[in-house]
């Protein structure tokens, strides 16, 4: 910088001043062609500033300190050369505020009085600020259960200020267990505390399963052999798609449609048939081959059909005589019954169109008159009341029957009520109708021995016979 004396500084204002085209004085400089600013200094660089060493740098703050040096350029009372006061500024710019003042401290706000201050609002100060403290960490100075002492909860809140919310150590985490098929339904194998659920865990530890989506408690049960719902119970009878199984009792496979259970699979002795028309005779269901017994036994609500059938009529009092407004029709007689329809009382034994006039104030052969032209009769004892007489007793002879006798001798067994001419021959081994010939005329079917009684035979067992041995 060149120096100038005070007179020669007026001597050469005297000798440069001259006006400007626009009224304004101009000083006419040295060879540089140097003016001078509005302070009167003379810029001898050029830079419209009062630094004549031709440096760029600017001192907005007029303290003798640039840009580069200064750290407050708009306050004249900060630069390098200034002396450090307490005021929480750096004022001689060394990178330290208040550091010949050792009594100076961080002071913060605590408004929720919990003993952390607010770390957004911090001061610098050499004395105490009232209200204020020195402990900062408040990372919510409204509240004062947050702080950094503050007790984690999982309530949405970084509550001890350790920059986490509902973290690690929050003190009231739920348990939380893996949830492998996503049904929302958890096992306690492996089982984790956490705030809120995580991917892949449930709230609950209730799944039988984990690995099948469609098991876990309160699933509908179907029948498939699993436990669908935790329960316990495999395919139980409530199961959604459980059936309805019938009652064989006779193990013809056929059940009997009013015996019914449900479940998924059919207990023992039921069958998913129910169209056995009679239940207890394993020849008699839809695959039964019809006979002439006046049984239905293919189950297609017809007696007999294919066979010839004839009109019987009810005997009550087995005299061989049936009632004309009592009949059936039949392809064989029926027990009870015969093909005559003439007899005028089925309740009297003693009255028939077959019987002579007996002398017993009876109206004996229909004709509707008494005790006419009365004849002997020869009576044979009946000692099983059936109606039929034996022939190898002693027989009576006499106008009136006495009692225990009957006209008829053809009994082949008098001590059984069951065995006359008058029967229906039965598959059971004995002469029924005392023709001398046993079980004719019944069809016979091959049977298995059944040692265990389940139903099933053994197929090299077997035996003929018109019922089941």
């Amino acid at each position: 910088m060149r120096w100038y004396s005070a007179i020669s500084m007026i001597a050469l204002l005297s000798i440069g001043c001259s006006e400007s085209k626009d009224g304004n004085s101009e000083v006419v400089g040295d060879d540089t062609g140097a003016v001078a600013d509005d302070t009167g200094d003379i810029d001898t660089d050029g830079d419209a500033d009062t630094d004549d060493t031709g440096s760029t740098s600017v001192d907005q703050d007029g303290d003798g300190f640039d840009e580069s040096v200064d750290c407050d350029d708009n306050d004249p009372a900060i630069n390098p050369d200034a002396s450090e006061t307490c005021d929480g500024i750096d004022n001689n710019c060394d990178g330290e505020i208040d550091e010949d003042f050792p009594s100076s401290a961080e002071y913060y706000p605590d408004e929720d009085g919990d003993g952390y201050g607010d770390l957004e609002a911090v001061v610098v100060a050499c004395e105490p600020v009232e209200g204020w403290i020195t402990q900062g960490g408040d990372c919510d100075d409204t509240n004062a259960d947050v702080n950094p002492l503050g007790i984690e909860l999982c309530d949405g809140v970084d509550n001890n200020c350790d920059g986490e919310i509902d973290g690690e150590t929050a003190v009231d985490k739920d348990f939380f267990f893996p949830d492998t098929d996503g049904d929302g339904f958890g096992v306690t194998e492996g089982f984790i505390q956490a705030c809120e659920v995580p991917d892949g865990y449930a709230d609950n530890d209730t799944d039988c399963d984990d690995t099948n989506g469609e098991v876990f408690p309160g699933a509908v049960e179907i029948c498939d052999e699993l436990d669908n719902n935790c329960d316990e119970v495999t395919d139980p009878p409530e199961a959604e798609d459980a059936s309805t199984w019938y009652r064989d009792a006779d193990s013809d496979t056929y059940g009997n449609a009013d015996v019914t259970e449900t479940s998924c699979w059919g207990s023992e002795g039921f069958v998913a048939d129910d169209s056995d028309c009679d239940d207890t005779d394993p020849t008699i269901n839809p695959d039964g081959t019809e006979t002439c017994d006046g049984a239905d036994e293919n189950c297609d609500g017809t007696i007999d059909e294919g066979f010839d059938t004839e009109t019987y009529y009810r005997d009550y009092d087995g005299d061989e005589y049936g009632d004309p407004a009592d009949s059936v029709i039949f392809c064989e007689r029926p027990a009870g019954y015969v093909s005559d329809s003439t007899d005028c009382d089925d309740d009297n034994y003693w009255r028939n169109p077959g019987l002579p006039e007996l002398c017993d104030a009876i109206d004996n052969d229909c004709d509707e008159v008494v005790d006419e032209e009365i004849e002997d009769v020869t009576y044979y004892p009946d000692s099983d009341g059936d109606g039929f007489g034996d022939a190898s007793g002693a027989p009576v002879v006499d106008c009136a029957p006495p009692s225990g006798y009957v006209i008829d001798s053809s009994d082949c067994d008098d001590g059984d009520e069951t065995v006359n001419p008058g029967e229906i021959e039965a598959c059971n081994g004995v002469d029924d109708d005392c023709d001398g010939d046993l079980d004719e005329g019944l069809d016979l079917v091959t049977f298995f021995l059944d040692v265990d009684d389940d139903g099933y035979g053994i197929p090299d067992e077997t035996t003929e016979a018109c019922a089941v041995p």
